[in-house]
């Protein structure tokens, strides 16, 4: 008789366990807190779910029905919907049931939220070196356009010294050949000169001969 009572005590206490193991992460449509939660959305309490995993008829884990209570419990304080007496009882065992998820959930949206402020300060700050090198190249861009402007100016100098430079060399070549022109002519002369100055002896000794 002794044996029978504890191996029905046995199974009081592991079979129980063994079902909540099976499914301790999971709350399925025959929870009671399941029945509570599709009975406030169908008073209107969380419109967002209608239709949604809570309304689907499928388990769901108890992370996202802890959501959906901090979500109720988030619409009830801010006075979107006006929670009825007969309600509350239901949504303070609801919150008591999933009080550590809530937290646990709570947590994690303030360590979100810090991930989410720590980003938004370092975009912060890239906008800010974006901004500091979009000013820095576009004085490089001004300095650049100065220098192509310089580069233009020194160009035209260049191709009008060029220029005046071809003109000199024509002068100057036009100058050598006025010089050998004139050095030749010279020399023509001076053949010229000697030639008569020899005309002029033969004349000047015949003169003296027919005397």
């Amino acid at each position: 008789m002794r044996k029978y009572l504890l191996l029905v005590l046995l199974m009081l206490f592991i079979i129980p366990t063994a079902a909540m193991a099976a499914g301790a992460d999971e709350i399925s449509p025959d929870h009671w807190a399941y029945k509570t939660m599709q009975n406030l959305i169908s008073k209107g309490y969380l419109s967002s779910y209608q239709g949604g995993v809570l309304g689907s008829g499928k388990p769901v884990t108890r992370m996202e029905f802890a959501l959906a209570v901090d979500k109720l419990l988030k619409e009830i304080e801010g006075g979107k919907v006006q929670a009825l007496r007969e309600d509350l009882d239901g949504v303070r065992k609801l919150i008591n049931e999933f009080r550590n998820e809530m937290v646990d959930a709570q947590d994690k949206m303030k360590a979100l939220d810090e991930k989410i402020a720590n980003l938004e300060k370092q975009r912060v700050v890239l906008n800010e070196d974006f901004a500091r090198m979009t000013v820095g190249m576009r004085a490089l861009q001004k300095e650049l356009d100065g220098l192509k402007i310089e580069l233009a100016k020194t160009k035209t100098e260049l191709a009008a010294a060029n220029s005046e430079v071809s003109v000199l060399k024509k002068d100057l070549s036009d100058a050598n050949d006025s010089i050998k022109a004139s050095k030749e002519m010279e020399q023509r002369l001076q053949k010229s000169q000697r030639r008569t100055n020899v005309f002029l002896g033969l004349a000047f000794i015949l003169a003296l001969v027919k005397k």
